[in-house]
Order: C-alpha cells, then structure tokens, then sequence
C-alpha cells in the first residue's frame, strides 16, 4: 500500500498590531499607570528599573504579539501589506451589514472601489519597483514578467511510503507507480477464489 503524506505546515509569522485604537488604549493604560511616580525617586537605577517595567508592561498588554498563519495566496500577493489587510475585512464587514440592511448598500460599494483601487495601485506599485530593481538584469526582468502573465502555483510536497513505513526516493516514484498499477490486476485476481461446479 502506497500512503501519500502531504507537508502541510503553515508559515507562522509574529507581529504586533499597532493601530489607531491600540495606540489610544496604550495612551489611556499609559497614563492611568504609576509610571509618573517612578520619575519621583531619588535612585536613577532604581527610577530607570520601575519606569521601564512600567512601559514595558503596559505596551505589551496594549500591542501583544500575535502569530499570523501565511497562506500560500499572501506569498503570491506580497503587495498587499498590514494596512490593506485591514482594509479588506472591514470590507468584508460592511459587506455583512451591507446584507442585513444595518447600512446603506452605498457605503459598502463605496468603500470595496477604494480598497479594489488600493490594491490595483499596491500592486502596479510592487511591480514598478521589481523592474527597476531588476532593470540591468535580463533574466531577473523576464523572471517578473513570467511571474505576472503565468503565476506559479505553490503546491505541496509529496512523500510517499511503503507499508512498513519507509520512504521511497523522489527519483523512484515514477517507477513505483507504474509497478504498483501494472501489478495490482494480478494480486486482485489471485485473490478470487477458483468457481468449483
């Protein structure tokens, strides 16, 4: 039996978002913490110790470290960045509430044409900058060229093993195929029991 073991893992990137409403939470929390009483002592070590455990505690409740999964479509769409990110599910939110008659469906549509024209401009934008990058390098413009009219699939890698759980060499898989398929019709057959009349 020939099991077919697919890798699967994910890219997992860390990040902080940081954006209008985190930065007002970490003002608020900012100024709502001790941090004013830790320029009042005496000991600048010890003022230096508590101010910088007071920031580092409030930035890190205000920005917390997310992972992030990459699909393969945001490695085949580098342009679009954080912001458009963003941008995309509020899209996607008005969208709803477009659906559910909670907004007029003129606010969506005219939100989505300025993302859908953000993103033209991200990507027109991405590309200029390839080919002037590239622009003393044949090879590395015709690279950008195939890139846009003929964009590669990123697709997994296949194993594949045997029964007792050993891996077959990539060069051989062909060839154990072709035998597996060829020989099957003859293992199924002597299998059947002979017709006794």
């Amino acid at each position: 039996e020939i099991t077919k073991i697919t890798n699967t893992e994910p890219d997992i990137i860390k990040y902080r978002a940081i954006n209008f409403m985190s930065q007002r939470f970490f003002n608020n929390n900012l100024c709502n913490s001790d941090i004013i009483q830790s320029l009042h002592n005496n000991n600048a070590e010890s003022a230096y110790m508590q101010y910088s455990n007071i920031f580092d505690d409030v930035y890190n409740k205000s920005f917390p470290i997310k992972n992030k999964i990459i699909s393969s479509k945001d490695k085949e769409k580098p342009w679009i960045n954080d912001s458009l990110v963003s941008r995309l599910k509020i899209r996607d939110k008005l969208n709803k509430l477009a659906n559910n008659k909670k907004i007029s469906r003129k606010i969506y549509t005219d939100f989505r044409n300025k993302v859908t024209y953000q993103l033209r401009q991200a990507k027109a934008k991405y590309y200029d900058e390839k080919f002037v990058a590239n622009a003393g390098n044949i090879k590395k413009t015709w690279e950008v060229i195939n890139s846009v009219i003929k964009p590669k699939k990123v697709r997994p890698k296949v194993s594949l093993t045997d029964e007792t759980g050993n891996k077959h060499k990539e060069s051989l898989i062909p060839n154990t195929f072709k035998d597996y398929f060829t020989n099957i019709a003859d293992k199924l057959t002597s299998k059947i029991p002979p017709i006794t009349k």
